[in-house]
């Protein structure tokens, strides 16, 4: 399963198979809570089979919650784009799937599994490529998907919103696969977080702290039990323990540079893009290339 996601299969939509199975255990998990939990007082058994089996999303999302689907099958009203818009939206999905990421794939990180020699200028520079892959194959997919489920009246959810123009790693995460991040952080982050808040009165500040790296680090083993996905996901997890503690001790009183000016949101939009891109490298490359880097 690991070697799907990473560039062990270089073929652009395999990233989305492993997934796929992946999202079905995800919805298990929450339509089973949810309905421990008392948020739903009843499960249609013909709507949790089609919630489970719906073939547009069965792959790798855009992924509802039960009550989502639920909603969605029952007023298909809800749907109110005009058919061109739909149109429109599903070539430019296989256009990013069929031309932008099969162009950018050779240079990217994929191409780099099979090198026995590596150098950290070619290692970076494929993986910002890689970064366009991986984002066109992904979103290039979702608006595939929500073009055929919307054009049969099915309301489906974002699963990207710009996210390379993210101004920081928080930001980048509320908008790129949104609905399993939501997930993350309502069946990992938030579970943790209250229960460390229990269990460490005293410092409230190691709750955050170790909420993201019990989160991340599940994201990573989510996607293959293996260091380098554990790395990835410790990467993204320092990076937003460090902008919670960058943030803490920013000063209160306004500066002569605004903070929220073009050029300083610019500058965090590139910052927390080659963040982003780096992080690839653990993502897609396995451990014993990665100690082979010179």
């Amino acid at each position: 399963a690991a070697g799907k996601i990473g560039a062990a299969n270089s073929a652009p939509l395999g990233v989305l198979f492993f997934a796929g199975s992946s999202f079905l255990l995800v919805k298990a998990f929450s339509l089973i809570k949810d309905r421990l939990e008392g948020k739903l007082a009843s499960v249609d058994p013909f709507v949790a089979a089609a919630y489970f089996l719906y073939f547009p999303a069965f792959l790798s999302g855009p992924m509802h919650s039960y009550s989502e689907f639920e909603t969605a099958l029952a007023r298909p009203e809800l749907v109110r784009e005009e058919p061109i818009g739909l149109v429109f939206r599903f070539v430019w999905g296989l256009f990013q799937v069929s031309v932008l990421a099969v162009i950018l794939d050779p240079a990217s990180l994929n191409a780099l599994v099979t090198a026995e020699t590596l150098h950290w200028q070619n290692v970076i520079a494929a993986a910002f490529f890689y970064s366009g892959v991986l984002y066109f194959n992904f979103a290039g997919y979702s608006d595939m998907i929500i073009a055929i489920s919307r054009g049969m009246g099915v309301a489906i959810p974002e699963n990207f919103d710009r996210p390379y123009l993210a101004p920081s790693i928080r930001e980048f995460w509320r908008r790129w696969h949104i609905t399993f991040s939501r997930a993350l952080t309502a069946h990992v982050f938030m579970p943790v977080s209250r229960a460390l808040t229990r269990a460490l009165p005293g410092r409230r500040f190691m709750v955050p702290v170790i909420g993201y790296l019990a989160t991340f680090l599940f994201a990573g083993f989510w996607h293959g039990a293996s260091a380098n996905f554990l790395l990835w996901g410790a990467w993204h997890a320092i990076g937003l323990i460090a902008q919670d503690f960058s943030q803490k001790l920013r000063p209160r009183k306004p500066g002569l540079i605004r903070p929220d000016g073009l050029a300083v949101r610019s500058l965090k939009v590139l910052a927390t893009f080659i963040f982003v891109s780096l992080g690839w490298i653990f993502f897609v490359l396995p451990l014993d290339q990665l100690a082979s880097i010179r």
